[in-house]
């Protein structure tokens, strides 16, 4: 999705869900990031790559150990970026590993409330 679409769309939402702050508007549009990322990987992997138990405790017992290696990764970038700030990562960025999190939020979500399939 470019960005001018990702912008008609957001004034559209923004509008409909009566968002007022700027900083509303902006993870706004960062969600369509997440979204985006999060519909590719399921196009990938699909769901059983999150839900390959039949225990739904069980899958989101799993997804949230993938959520804390996440984290832990996403610790990890910081810190070096803590200590040298001219250092970038080599594979993945901050703001992909901070979208992975927003997603595996996503995901425990819809298992939760057993909308996962």
């Amino acid at each position: 999705m470019d960005t001018n679409n990702n912008e008609e769309l957001s004034s559209a939402v923004v509008a409909s869900l009566g968002i007022v702050t700027d900083m509303g508007r902006e993870a706004l549009l960062e969600s369509f990031g997440c979204l985006s990322l999060f519909d590719q990987k399921q196009q990938d992997y699909g769901p059983k790559n999150i839900a390959a138990f039949e225990d739904k405790t069980m899958n989101m017992l799993a997804t949230t150990i993938r959520l804390n290696d996440k984290v832990q990764r996403l610790l990890n970038l910081l810190q070096k970026q803590a200590k040298d700030p001219n250092s970038t990562p080599n594979n993945e960025s901050i703001r992909d590993s901070a979208r992975d999190v927003s997603n595996y939020g996503l995901i425990l979500a819809l298992l939760e409330q057993d909308k996962w399939k």
